[in-house]
């Protein structure tokens, strides 16, 4: 049986290849994550994130889908990038249910893009306890959104550090 491709182009790359099996995401800009060096698929719009190289992935593939984690995450090493852009502002759902994600790293390297977990959130963060995260930016720069235009409830942060300007 031959595979079935099916690309549409919203801000990033989206293509859906079914090969016998159940269909597999892959979304881009980047065909490979730059910090974990494994492929860009996901296999499904809806993540359960168990790792910080599976949440690391999720960001820095620019996956827009939804995301709930399962379990704490210590993400020191695994840097990330902000989800979505000012001009594909990120409509994603991201639960944290409960747990807590500590030492995350967000950089944004562009004057033009707002920093935070999204840059601009028109979705939701939701049910999330970070402790230890540095966001750097060079414009708008906030923990959660650079930009909010959604959804913030329930989070709890615990020793933030939020730098925008210049930075080395």
């Amino acid at each position: 049986m031959g595979c079935l491709g099916v690309g549409v182009r919203l801000s990033v790359a989206f293509f859906v290849v079914a090969c016998g099996g159940s269909p597999t995401v892959k979304v881009g800009p980047a065909s490979i994550d730059p910090v974990t060096g494994r492929p860009c698929e996901f296999g499904s719009s809806n993540l359960s994130i168990a790792s910080a190289e599976e949440l690391s992935q999720a960001f820095n593939c620019g996956f827009t889908g939804n995301l709930t984690l399962t379990r704490d995450l210590d993400m020191a090493g695994f840097p990330l990038k902000p989800l979505g852009s000012s001009s594909a502002p990120s409509g994603c759902v991201c639960d944290g249910a409960g747990f807590t994600v500590s030492n995350l790293e967000v950089r944004s390297l562009s004057v033009d893009e707002p920093a935070g977990l999204a840059s601009v959130l028109t979705g939701q963060i939701k049910r999330l306890r970070l402790v230890g995260s540095q966001v750097l930016g060079l414009g708008q720069t906030g923990t959660l959104a650079g930009r909010k235009q959604g959804l913030i409830d329930q989070i709890q942060i615990e020793n933030a550090v939020v730098a925008a300007g210049a930075f080395g």
